[in-house]
């Protein structure tokens, strides 16, 4: 290494690799090494599905998302190869910077392009090594572009599979009056992963003391492990409002600006949906 430089950007990209939940934040002019082009191409330019190479081989892009905000972003220069690896998957980047389409075309827009479905799989299949779950359903996992609000450690866990893990109960987490509760009594019907990843982003949400413009726009996208989709309990009051509103209305009508997508994994979020999108209590057709 021959030197060192940074500087502050508002472009900067959060592109996510097979089986790693840490993503790579990366300027859109950085060259990666594309193996589907054979050369170095802007980060910008990549595609999701398109393989890149590595210290080990290769690896897939599963999804790219745009930070909102500005950021302080580094450089380094190498001897001779002006190329190095970084992140966790030891990519193949250069030193120099090529112009990218993100930077050249003010319509090009890559904010939603976190690909709910393969991306939350994986975080799926992560979190459940992480802290050593059993493959049981549900577990739930979270991303968002809401600025500060890591969703690392965002996670939602059924009560039995929290149980056989040792994990404290939401009870103990939030409190029996916590800010998203199932309105149900019978026990089957509560504490739900839908109903523990609400309160863990409403507690964070609200730890940021953001005010409600600042939501306006934002997106949350939650991705369940269960194949049947949202049960019953936690989707009620989305279409009869003369029931008690279940904890994914509860919490759409606490940040009514936000938008909420629901995925599940292997199947549809509901019948005949294969993503539920929800704002301010009613959902988005």
């Amino acid at each position: 290494m021959t030197a060192t430089f940074e500087h502050d950007s508002d472009q900067v990209l959060q592109l996510y690799f097979n089986n790693n939940e840490q993503p790579l934040e990366v300027t859109p002019e950085h060259p990666i090494w594309s193996v589907d082009k054979n050369d170095y191409v802007p980060a910008g330019n990549l595609t999701v599905g398109e393989t890149v190479k590595t210290r080990q081989g290769v690896t897939t892009l599963q999804g790219r998302h745009r930070l909102a905000g500005t950021h302080r972003v580094y450089n380094i220069e190498v001897y001779r190869d002006h190329n190095y690896m970084v992140s966790l998957d030891s990519i193949l980047v250069h030193n120099s910077k090529i112009q990218s389409d993100t930077t050249t075309n003010s319509n090009l827009s890559i904010d939603n392009e976190l690909l709910p479905s393969n991306l939350s799989d994986i975080n799926i299949e992560n979190l459940r090594r992480r802290l050593n779950l059993s493959d049981k359903d549900t577990v739930a996992v979270a991303n968002t572009d809401i600025d500060g609000l890591s969703t690392l450690d965002v996670y939602g866990i059924s009560p039995s599979v929290r149980k056989e893990a040792n994990l404290p109960s939401l009870d103990e987490l939030y409190g029996t009056e916590r800010p998203i509760k199932s309105p149900r009594t019978n026990a089957l019907f509560t504490r739900h992963a839908e109903e523990d990843i609400l309160n863990s982003l409403a507690n964070r949400i609200d730890s940021l003391n953001l005010p409600e413009q600042d939501l306006e726009g934002k997106t949350i996208n939650i991705h369940i492990s269960n194949q049947t989709g949202i049960c019953t309990a936690c989707y009620q009051g989305l279409t009869n409002s003369n029931v008690p509103a279940g904890v994914i209305k509860q919490f759409s009508e606490r940040y009514p600006t936000l938008t909420i997508n629901i995925s599940a994994e292997g199947g549809n979020a509901r019948p005949n949906r294969n993503i539920l999108s929800i704002r301010n209590g009613k959902i988005l057709e």
